[in-house]
């Protein structure tokens, strides 16, 4: 037997023996019951900043800002447009609001969501909306306000099958602060 067969028959003996008896590498810890288990921790989330949605109608509702978008009044319609993700098995889908108050008049804040999904060749439909959580507005210059809102489909009046391809949201503002707001970014967790 030459001398450089035997050290490489040694070397793969030594390998095979470290390998079978290395553990097995521990996937992440599982999760414990509620409440340390909760959606965001074992979901999936998308973030975009406001500077990706789309703004109009007026044109004059918006003016881009380094921090986002300043959403004058409660005038205006933003919107996103996605790809489903191909991640997304089903269930609830929730979309989350961050912005920033830039006016201390009292009043509500609230978001209406409506949420249109859709295919290739598909007509552009929708069937009803969903409201984020109403807050009221801090009396306070510069506070920082995330805002939620569920959609399920068949839920809160409207059908939305989240099965197309692609994912269609459109945000109004309601409530009664008629101040400007300085929208952030946008969430997405499913």
């Amino acid at each position: 037997m030459k001398p450089g067969t035997l050290a490489l028959g040694l070397s793969l003996w030594l390998l095979s023996a470290a390998a079978s008896a290395a553990p097995a590498a521990a996937g992440p810890p599982a999760c414990a019951p509620p409440p340390h288990c909760t959606p965001a921790a074992t979901g999936h989330r998308l973030s975009f900043p406001a500077q990706a949605l789309s703004f109009g109608t007026p044109d004059s509702a918006f003016t881009a800002h380094a921090r986002g978008m300043r959403w004058e009044n409660t005038d205006g319609v933003a919107t996103l447009t996605i790809r489903r993700p191909l991640d997304y098995d089903g269930g609830e889908v929730t979309l989350s609001l961050f912005h920033e108050v830039l006016d201390d008049s009292a009043g509500d804040i609230a978001f209406i969501v409506t949420p249109v999904s859709f295919n290739n060749g598909s007509g552009f439909e929708t069937y009803g909306d969903a409201l984020t959580d109403l807050v009221a507005a801090p009396e306070s210059l510069t506070i920082l306000v995330e805002q939620s809102a569920t959609l399920q489909s068949g839920d809160g009046g409207y059908q939305w099958p989240p099965t197309g391809e692609w994912w269609y949201f459109e945000f109004r503002r309601s409530g009664s602060f008629e101040g400007p707001l300085r929208l952030m970014a946008v969430a997405i967790d499913y």
